[in-house]
């Protein structure tokens, strides 16, 4: 039958199995790389999480899938993300160089990449702006983050 099957991912993003409708042996309650909790479906509105796309027919030997950022029921940022975006906050909270004002925009900076609104090209332009600004150990600790959270688009276009 064609359609998504359900995911089951820990808090940290870690995909324990992206088949976990139809193949309930592969479900775990926690996770083998971190410990953490693992969930099926959105925690603000209770939606299933999208796992791979079934084709009849169709053997994909790669069974490639990756993980949602936003809940496709209530817009909601997966537990993953959200914790993405407070450790990017935290570092930006670090960053004695900013004034306050400077902090927040970064802040909502960041937020507009994750989301990959139409103020994208804005974003990318504060974001590089304010990263020459703050020590190389932040920017770098804030890179990292970035990389982990982005999408591949984005990725590509902003991280070069």
């Amino acid at each position: 039958m064609d359609g998504h099957d359900i995911a089951q991912i820990c808090l940290n993003g870690h995909v324990i199995a992206s088949t976990a409708g139809s193949s309930p042996q592969f479900r775990k309650n926690r996770c083998d790389i971190c410990g953490e909790e693992t969930i099926m479906t959105c925690k603000a509105c209770n939606t299933p999480i999208k796992g791979y796309y079934h084709v009849s027919g169709f053997i994909d030997f790669n069974m490639s899938y990756s993980r949602p950022r936003f809940c496709e029921s209530c817009g909601k940022p997966f537990p993953w993300i959200e914790t993405k975006i407070d450790v990017a906050n935290q570092l930006i909270d670090l960053m004695d160089s900013l004034n306050e004002d400077e902090k927040l925009d970064f802040k909502e900076s960041i937020f507009e990449l994750v989301k990959e609104t139409s103020k994208v090209p804005v974003a990318k332009v504060k974001v590089n702006r304010y990263l020459t600004k703050v020590d190389s150990d932040l920017s770098d600790g804030l890179l990292d983050v970035l990389k982990e959270t982005l999408s591949e688009k984005i990725k590509k276009s902003f991280m070069k």
